[in-house]
């Protein structure tokens, strides 16, 4: 069965002006699989040889070098696996191993650990390095502090660390409290498992960063704007939610963050957007089945069928969340605008929101050549919108939100209002896992 909203001519077309196959299965939202087989069944030669044998030489270098795949294809225009399998072709002796520290990287962290930084905590800044892989270099490099060396946990201490966890304390904070480490605290659970006592903890794991996995279970005012803005620019994949925006949005991660009481790591990445090739982007992934499940209820589903329920639909901060995420607003020529783009099932939702609040009932959505749709409006109905969504917000974009109140008090004279238009700085589904999967860099916020 052909995927519905695949047109064979224009992939073959695309494809032949040499666009690259995850940018072209991206635009579409499906796999690049189907792509290929669109190339077959119009009987569409697959291009060869497109890199040179000094581009070859070239990923060769660079990878060794320890520059990341991601890195190196996005520098070359081509994609991660093209990449790869030049790595695994190429005889040269210079296949890196995962996980492996560089001289540079390996001096920083004996600086760090001289300043009596814990080996735990500098960990986190090298996401793609095991702790063993730390502790085993440090030996290495005769830099282990014998006064650092922790003592064996006897059975005292582990009989308190059991306590401590029994009484309901966290995993983090059984670690900072008895300087242990988490394989430490998870052998001893597993003990207790064996000797036929189960301690209840989120995922059946012990939890590295805090979350707080209620944040979503009661439908306040904050919590439906974060609905309506995961619904714009976020997924959920299996346990996780996965929420990325363009680097320039740093500051609203952090605050997605605070309301999730977490302090899980907000990361960068170099990925390649299917809409801005020159992009770089910001996204935080908190795990928790229950977070996860309790999404997928409240709609946040495959993007292509995602429906609010009435309960968020009736919201207006729901909508100025979604507005925030995949909208867009401003001035031109003095007269306000405001938008929103994404699947005909939502705006439908959108119109009726206008409705049933005396706002308009003739707006109407249209189709854009991406496959998605938009409605939008000026002038007078676009400030009634701004100003029954971004009135008195308890929480909202600020570049957005600075414009808005601007609209609100009707002072076009700003500069900041101007020079508006939709930006499409995001990532599809397909891309957020493939970024998820790579896990590149940390980013220090």
């Amino acid at each position: 069965m052909r995927p519905r909203g695949i047109d064979d001519a224009a992939v073959i077309e695309r494809y032949l002006a040499g666009e690259e196959v995850s940018i072209i299965a991206a635009s579409f939202d499906v796999d690049q699989k189907t792509i290929y087989n669109v190339l077959k069944r119009n009987d569409v030669a697959k291009r060869q040889g497109r890199l040179t044998e000094a581009q070859k030489l070239d990923i060769t270098a660079r990878y060794a070098k320890g520059e990341s795949a991601v890195d190196i294809a996005a520098a070359l225009g081509v994609s991660k696996g093209t990449v790869y399998t030049v790595i695994r072709k190429t005889d040269t002796g210079t296949k890196r191993t995962m996980g492996s520290l560089s001289t540079e990287q390996e001096d920083l962290i004996i600086t760090r650990y001289a300043a009596g930084e814990p080996v735990l905590q500098i960990s986190r800044d090298f996401t793609n390095v095991h702790l063993q892989t730390i502790h085993n270099m440090l030996k290495r490099r005769g830099a282990v502090d014998p006064a650092r060396a922790k003592p064996r946990v006897g059975a005292a201490r582990e009989s308190q660390i059991l306590d401590a966890v029994r009484g309901g304390s966290n995993v983090p904070a059984v670690m900072q409290s008895f300087d242990v480490s988490e394989g430490t605290v998870s052998r001893l659970l597993r003990k207790t498992r064996a000797d036929g006592e189960i301690i209840d903890l989120p995922q059946g794991r012990p939890r590295v960063y805090a979350l707080d996995e209620t944040a979503f279970d009661k439908l306040t005012p904050e919590c439906l704007y974060w609905l309506g803005f995961i619904f714009a620019d976020g997924c959920v994949y299996e346990d996780r939610l996965i929420v990325c925006l363009a680097s320039v949005d740093v500051g609203h991660l952090k605050k997605l963050r605070d309301f999730l009481k977490s302090d899980y790591p907000i990361r960068h990445t170099n990925s390649v957007s299917s809409f801005n090739k020159d992009s770089t982007f910001v996204w935080l992934s908190p795990r928790s089945r229950h977070i996860a499940n309790l999404l997928r209820g409240r709609g946040i589903v495959a993007k292509r069928t995602r429906f609010p329920p009435p309960e968020l639909a009736e919201s207006r901060d729901f909508w100025r969340g979604a507005v925030d995420g995949d909208g867009w607003l401003g001035v031109s020529d003095h007269h306000a605008y405001v938008g929103l783009s994404g699947q005909a099932i939502l705006l439908e939702q959108f119109q009726d929101f206008l409705r049933e609040t005396q706002i308009t009932d003739s707006l109407r959505y249209t189709p854009t050549e991406s496959g998605v749709y938009r409605i939008q409006t000026t002038d007078r109905v676009a400030e009634s919108i701004i100003r029954t969504l971004y009135s008195n917000a308890i929480v909202a974009l600020d570049r957005k939100n600075v414009r808005a109140q601007a609209i609100i008090k009707r002072d076009f004279t700003k500069s900041v209002l101007y020079k508006d238009v939709p930006i499409y700085d995001y990532l599809s589904d397909t891309e957020m896992l493939e970024m998820l999967r790579s896990e590149d860099e940390d980013c220090d916020e």
